[in-house]
């Protein structure tokens, strides 16, 4: 999944090296429709990529706006005994935090 970025901006472009790497690897995944409505911002996104539903989420709110409770990946990381050991890039870390909390980690 790349963000704000159309097919064509990543597949091919040479300064996006490992992401080619990958697609010419595992293939991609051109007409995929996950329900996420294209007029909501990113947040909804990351919900329903963690939970399979957006939650009626359509905005960038910060979590306490937005008590999420269902099954997600985070409940079943921790569920195994396991926990995340990775933070996204930098600047990205604390959109990470934030969807922790949102689901009450």
């Amino acid at each position: 999944m790349e963000e704000n970025h159309e097919y064509g901006d990543i597949i091919g472009d040479p300064e996006a090296r490992y992401l080619n790497r990958l697609a010419d690897r595992y293939g991609t995944a051109r007409h995929l429709q996950a329900g996420y409505p294209r007029a909501c911002p990113s947040l909804a996104a990351y919900i329903l990529l963690t939970s399979g539903s957006t939650h009626g989420v359509c905005d960038d709110k910060a979590p306490e706006y937005h008590r999420l409770t269902g099954d997600n990946l985070f409940h079943q990381v921790s569920a195994a005994g396991r926990e995340l050991l990775r933070l996204p890039p930098q600047g990205c870390a604390r959109d990470a935090r934030s969807m922790a909390s949102a689901f009450r980690l």
